[in-house]
């Protein structure tokens, strides 16, 4: 699946947790990029410095 499975309003902000991590490794660029083709519309990741 790489699209969102209903309709969202677009008043609502979407958010990937650690990308798209139900799908791909999270925290990495590929679960980002599918999180992104998947209509997400903000990105929040985990990091530790």
């Amino acid at each position: 699946m790489t699209t969102l499975p209903i309709p969202v309003s677009p008043a609502f902000r979407i958010i990937a947790h650690r990308g798209a991590s139900a799908y791909v490794p999270e925290n990495t660029l590929a679960a980002f990029e599918l999180a992104q083709a998947m209509g997400v519309t903000e990105i929040e990741t985990d990091v530790r410095l």
